[in-house]
């Protein structure tokens, strides 16, 4: 708020939240704030897209943190764009809380679930556990999406098929 009430430019390449350049407040743009990358809204519209169009997905399985914007916003997107019951396209959620470290429950919901495609659109220490406790599921047959989130190298160091199938 300090620079663009002085006219400072800020960009960014890694915030994605749709707020960053227009203020909801005085329902204005941000006109010295600039973002680098696509929001969050565009990369959960695209990676459905994705799933459809390329790996020909009708069933997906959504994991996200409940209460983190971040998470919220890209499930809601993707799960816009991906859901269509007439073309026999559906979406499961799962949900897990800030700080939690043991998916299997949840993992093996989603193994029952049987998905075509599994989305995650979680933070860096999430996707890496994730990622690292899919190895023993049955969740290993479905690709994974996630977004900034196994953008760090880190996430491949134990290989399991969501960490090696991410999409972004």
């Amino acid at each position: 708020d300090e620079a663009q009430t002085r006219g400072g430019l800020q960009g960014t390449n890694g915030s994605t939240a749709a707020d960053l350049t227009f203020d909801p407040r005085t329902s204005r743009e941000r006109p010295f704030v600039f973002r680098m990358c696509a929001s969050d809204e565009v990369m959960g519209a695209l990676l459905a897209e994705f799933a459809v169009e390329r790996l020909g997905a009708r069933r997906a399985a959504l994991l996200f943190e409940i209460g983190r914007t971040y998470s919220a916003r890209l499930a809601r997107t993707f799960t816009a764009r991906f859901r269509d019951r007439a073309a026999g396209r559906e979406v499961e959620e799962f949900h897990y809380l800030a700080l939690e470290t043991d998916f299997r429950p949840q993992l093996r919901r989603i193994q029952e679930y049987r998905p075509d495609v599994i989305f995650l659109p979680g933070s860096f220490p999430d996707a890496t556990l994730v990622a690292a406790q899919s190895r023993s599921s049955a969740t290993k047959r479905a690709p994974g999406a996630a977004c900034s989130a196994f953008e760090n190298a880190s996430a491949f160091l134990q290989p399991s098929t969501l960490a090696r199938n991410e999409l972004s």
